[in-house]
């Protein structure tokens, strides 16, 4: 290409090769014909980042234009002399006051682009105004109106649409003047800018054209989604044409070869839910289109461009589905690399239709969408090839891991050795059982350099003694000796090792390394337990037997004839019926149940106490006993195995206890006997002190009140002293009545217990309590729930808090603290009162005893022996600790919910 550059023309096209800014030079070219021809051309640059620069540029051949603008120019030259008097289409307009147009003067010139005679336009000059484009008629009306109002210049570039030339673009411009009636004048002259207009446009679709190309090609190198380069090109086919919708996609085959169309990017048209479904739902794969009874099937099965300017009327249409959008015109060009389809454009209705200039006009952009396509195929094979390989090394990975925690997780130490004796491979287990740093297996070390550092260290022992005879000199290293296939060692934390060696054919080896210490220790324990059950054997002395289920045949020891006075040849041959033909008639259908029970594997063993008919005739008990050791593939029991064990005289003392049994059972129904008339005392005795004594007391009490309230003044010093000893007396009396009642009612009581919640109960203790002495503070801890009578641990609580405050209230500050103590799994009243003596605690609980004086502490004695009756009833114990004038603390214990 270069060398054909006109030597004249070749430094401002180097120039502008070497700038690479876009700007366009034209220059000649010699064809090898001989021929000159022009040529335009444009060189720019792709900058994209993490890519090499990328140069591009368009080559236009303008011999035709170059040819027309010479030839242009010579009129040019003709005109310009001409120009001098007559310059385009000169005009007078004038616009009257009352709103009429009059054209004063319009040169010849208007003929050529109006095709009228001036003199007729100049008649009705509104044939000006009925060729305006419809689009533009309002605004050069306005401009015109505003031009008149203010006298501005007037200055437009507009449409019209003539008879024969058809659109035409004119530039006017005028300056208005005023007239002295109000009229307005306009001077101006009127150019036809058709083609620089239309020129101007080639070179704009040409420049988006080429700036869609660059656009399209960096998005495709920089983008993670190629598809934004895809839509990128549409808009500027669909730019450029100024056509309604269309596609870009990729030509492929399907396994009959037929093609197909799959798109990259495609206009949103769609009419429906369904339609607006289906575009969303392949907007990242692409719509198949493999109807080639279209239009654009047919572009894709011929490989022909399909022009459709009357679509409906194509015999080559296939038709379209209800409520798709119109299609007016239809252009699709099928693009292919050789003669194989790679891709295809569809275009649809661009206004006034398509042509086989719109084709060649789309060929940068059709060379671009072939060369974005290939591209599109060779980013998907690099992503297949790349998905394949990440794959290949993922698996590898896993498989790789996968081996890795195999020998990890086996419980043998492994290590393989090459063929030049270098560790190759080795486990954790390995580095366990030999204590050996990881750090220095990673080196891949020579195995000899193992054995060495192992010696070094000591693991072998002092003179190897630890390992086996045989492998000594192998791990002293010594050059002759063999490599032994297996052998034993121990190691310094004091394990026992087995070592087993495997060779490959083809050099190297695999040694493998079992803890075998707990074989030993399992042995040895074996030995030790064969020990124990011959001493257990020798001991007891039982019967041992072994029964065949499926034939009956037994096997038996000879302590199981001796038990049954025979000698175990005097029983040969011995099968099932040699023990059911001695077995007690009453006995045997029980031990055969208990034995099938067994079978069947509802029981996990046979056990059942039998009699036995002996050489002499006696019965002999015996504890017979045993279990299946062995059952077939349907689970059912083959052999089973036991024990006889002499139990006469254990039957016989257990016949002894029967009969002492006997005799307490008669002894406890007596001794239930005297306690139930006991009891129905204990409720005569209740109902006579709470009816018969209760009366009289009432009477005491009643008429000592009367004379208190009557004749107390006139009683004597010494009488009044009496007659209050008596009142206080009966009132004691009283009180000692209703403790005793409390006391048989705790007794006779039936308890029933439940979970009890001791913290709630405490509190409500304490709140009721509170207002008999509002000085003293009762505290309550958390307390455990304790199982029993509600009602009963109720008074428990009631009694001892009702104590303490008695107690304490004649400290300064009176404190009440109920707890519990978990050590000691017991709960407290604490108080801090007057205390007392420890040498005195046998009396605390008994009935009427009291430690202090009534003018001291009033009370009866009785509260102390309720709790320690209600305690012992729930299976608890009840204590105290005190000290003279270091208050006190009561402790009892009770079964926990």
């Amino acid at each position: 290409m270069r060398s054909g550059i006109h030597p004249d023309d070749m430094p401002h096209w180097l120039e502008a090769r070497n700038s690479r800014d876009s700007r366009e030079v034209e220059f000649r070219w010699r064809h090898p014909d001989g021929h000159i021809r022009w040529f335009r051309t444009r060189t720019g640059q792709t900058m994209v980042k993490g890519n090499p620069q990328t140069d591009f540029g368009v080559v236009q051949d303008i011999t035709t234009e170059r040819a027309a603008r010479e030839r242009l120019a010579e009129q040019l030259k003709l005109l310009q002399n001409i120009a001098a008097r007559v310059p385009g289409i000169f005009y007078q307009a004038r616009l009257t006051p009352d709103g009429r147009s009059e054209l004063g003067y319009i040169n010849d010139a208007v003929r050529e682009l109006f095709d009228e005679d001036a003199e007729a336009l100049m008649r009705d000059p509104r044939k000006l105004f009925r060729v305006l484009h419809p689009d533009d008629r309002e605004r050069v009306v306005s401009t015109l109106a505003r031009s008149a109002k203010h006298l501005l210049p007037w200055r437009e570039t507009y449409r019209v649409m003539l008879p024969k030339l058809g659109l035409r673009w004119l530039s006017l411009e005028s300056t208005p003047q005023r007239e002295p009636d109000g009229s307005v004048v306009w001077h101006g002259l009127a150019t036809d800018v058709t083609e620089a207009r239309l020129d101007a446009q080639r070179r704009d679709r040409l420049n988006r054209m080429l700036a869609a190309i660059t656009q399209a090609q960096s998005v495709f190198i920089e983008a993670e989604d190629k598809r934004r380069a895809f839509e990128g090109l549409l808009d500027a086919f669909l730019n450029v044409t100024g056509s309604g919708y269309g596609f870009l996609g990729e030509g492929l085959h399907d396994e009959q070869d037929r093609p197909y169309l799959r798109t990259h990017a495609m206009t949103d048209i769609s009419w429906d839910e369904a339609s607006r479904l289906a575009y969303a739902s392949h907007a990242d794969t692409g719509m198949e289109f493999r109807n080639l009874h279209t239009l654009f099937g047919h572009a894709l099965r011929t490989g022909e461009t399909v022009i459709a300017n009357e679509p409906r009327h194509d015999p080559r249409a296939g038709g379209m589905p209800g409520g798709h959008p119109g299609l007016n015109a239809f252009l699709g060009i099928p693009l292919a690399v050789g003669e194989r389809l790679v891709a295809m454009v569809g275009l649809a209705n661009q206004p006034g239709g398509y042509s086989a200039d719109d084709v060649a006009f789309l060929q940068p952009l059709l060379g671009a969408l072939r060369q974005l396509v290939l591209a599109w195929r060779h980013h998907g094979e690099r992503l297949r090839t790349s998905a394949q390989l990440e794959a290949t090394s993922a698996l590898l990975a896993e498989k790789s891991a996968a081996l890795q925690v195999t020998l990890d997780s086996i419980n043998q130490g492994l290590v393989k050795i090459d063929p030049e004796g270098r560790v190759s491979v080795y486990n954790r287990r390995f580095l366990e059982l030999l204590d050996l740093p990881d750090e220095m297996m990673r080196q891949r070390p020579m195995h000899d350099d193992v054995v060495a550092y192992q010696a070094k260290r000591g693991d072998f022992g002092p003179d190897f003694a630890w390992v086996e005879p045989q492998a000594r000199d192998y791990v002293a290293l010594d050059p002759q000796a063999d490599l032994p296939q297996q052998y034993w060692r121990r190691t310094r934390s004091g394990r026992t090792l087995e070592i087993h060696t495997f060779r490959f054919p083809q050099g190297g080896l695999v040694r493998t390394y079992a803890d075998v210490t707990s074989y030993i220790q399992t042995q040895e324990a074996l030995r030790g337990e064969r020990q124990r059950l011959a001493w257990v054997l020798e001991a007891t002395r039982p019967g041992i037997w072994e029964t065949n289920l499926a034939d009956g045949s037994m096997q038996i020891n000879d302590r199981w004839a001796e038990m049954l006075g025979y000698t175990r040849a005097e029983l040969e041959p011995v099968d099932h019926k040699t023990w059911s033909s001695r077995v007690h008639p009453e006995d045997l259908p029980r031990a055969v149940a208990a034995r099938e029970r067994h079978t069947s594997g509802e029981l996990p063993y046979y056990e059942c106490d039998l009699r036995l008919r002996h050489k002499d005739g006696h019965w002999v008990w015996v504890n017979s006993r045993g279990r299946v050791h062995q059952r077939d593939a349907q689970d059912r029991a083959l052999y089973m195995s036991g024990t006889h064990l002499d139990i006469s005289e254990r039957v016989e003392a257990q016949e002894q206890i029967r009969a002492l049994n006997t005799g307490l059972e008669q002894r406890v129904r007596e001794r239930t006997a005297e306690l139930e008339r006991s009891m129905r005392d204990m409720e005569a005795i209740s109902y006579s002190i709470a009816h018969d004594l209760r009366a009289p007391l009432r009477s005491v009490n009643g008429f000592a009140q009367l004379l208190a309230e009557e004749e107390l003044q006139r009683l004597s010093e010494s009488g009044r002293e009496m007659f209050l000893r008596i009142s206080r007396s009966a009132r004691n009396m009283g009180q000692m009545i209703t403790d005793m009642l409390e006391l048989l009612r705790v007794v006779q009581v039936e308890l029933e217990p439940r979970p009890v919640d001791m913290t709630a109960l405490a509190h409500a203790v304490a709140e009721a309590l509170g207002p008999q002495a509002p000085q003293v503070t009762v505290d309550v801890g958390e307390l455990p729930e304790a199982m029993g009578d509600a009602t009963l641990l109720r008074q428990v609580l009631s009694n001892l808090v009702d104590n303490a405050m008695k107690y304490s209230r004649q400290q300064a500050e009176p404190r009440v603290r109920v707890g519990y103590d978990p050590a000691l799994h017991a709960y407290f009243v604490r108080d801090n009162g007057i205390g007392f003596d420890m040498a005195r605690s046998a009396k605390l609980f008994g009935l009427f005893q009291r430690l202090h004086a009534d003018s001291e502490v009033p009370g009866m004695g009785v509260g102390l022996a309720i709790v320690s009756r209600i305690v012992e009833r729930h299976g608890g114990r009840v204590w105290a600790e005190s000290a003279p004038g270091q208050g006190a603390t009561f402790w009892f214990s009770l079964p926990r919910a």
